[in-house]
């Protein structure tokens, strides 16, 4: 049995089930997710390469019941440029950015990580979603105000309302950086990690410091602690394959339409 602390009842035992039903009915405003290397390289490069990502991309939302037709993607740069899109930018690859941030129904927001950090951003009052694409220079850089922010002013979000999704990524067991890198988490020195003579960065670490610094809810982030490196079988991993060309992980977010 379990108990669910942030509700009236939580006094209560209450079945697993029915806190699967709640926790559901909770985010029933917006759907998320991210792939698997089992649904295949997800990277859009805008040339000849993308016959197999946008194959393998129709084919997944296929399957979880989305129409890739709706489907925003961005070419990403490593940067904490943030692009707020509409209808108009459906089936699109949006340029320079890392992150996307829409107040539309039905609109996939789309990125791709095969060991960077994928952060998802739900308005649930002003119904409005984002999703940020962070390598450690966008950890740096801080996307996550930027979304918020951008979220501030295209959308009226007041950051306590925000739920944040941090999903897999590269853990500190083996994110090895040099000095420096290192020296550029000066911010966020609890994020460094030294063992055995070598440096290790906990971007989840710096992620949340940031999050909470700016007034999201503790309790309102959550963070997966799967590791891209670690589960071979599961998840794309640039450090761990070292590919010629990069295979990745799509993740996305998106609003139901309230006639859905």
């Amino acid at each position: 049995m379990t108990k669910i602390g942030c509700h009236p009842w939580a006094k209560f035992d209450v079945d697993p089930r029915i806190q699967k039903i709640i926790m559901q009915i909770k985010h029933a405003s917006y759907f998320s997710g991210i792939t698997s290397k089992q649904d295949g390289q997800m990277k859009p490069y805008g040339d000849g390469r993308d016959e197999v990502a946008l194959l393998n991309r129709k084919k997944y939302f296929e399957k979880v019941g989305l129409d890739i037709d709706k489907s925003v993607a961005v070419n990403l740069v490593h940067g904490i440029k943030v692009a707020r899109v509409d209808q108009n930018y459906a089936g699109q690859i949006v340029q320079d950015a890392d992150a996307l941030i829409t107040n539309v129904a039905d609109l996939i927001l789309t990125i791709t990580v095969a060991d960077c950090v994928p952060i998802i951003f739900f308005d649930q009052v002003n119904k409005a979603v984002g999703i940020a694409h962070a390598g450690w220079r966008g950890v740096v850089g801080n996307i996550v105000s930027n979304v918020v922010e951008a979220m501030q002013e295209n959308f009226d979000t007041n950051q306590s309302d925000l739920t944040v999704n941090v999903g897999p990524h590269i853990q500190k067991c083996h994110f090895e950086i040099q000095n420096d890198v290192a020296d550029k988490f000066s911010d966020y020195p609890k994020s460094i990690v030294k063992q055995d003579g070598k440096i290790f960065v906990d971007l989840q670490s710096a992620i949340k410091h940031q999050l909470t610094s700016i007034g999201v809810q503790p309790q309102n982030i959550e963070v997966s602690d799967e590791c891209t490196y670690c589960l071979t079988g599961k998840y794309f991993s640039f450090r761990r394959d070292k590919p010629e060309i990069l295979l990745a992980m799509m993740a996305y977010v998106g609003l139901y339409s309230l006639h859905g």
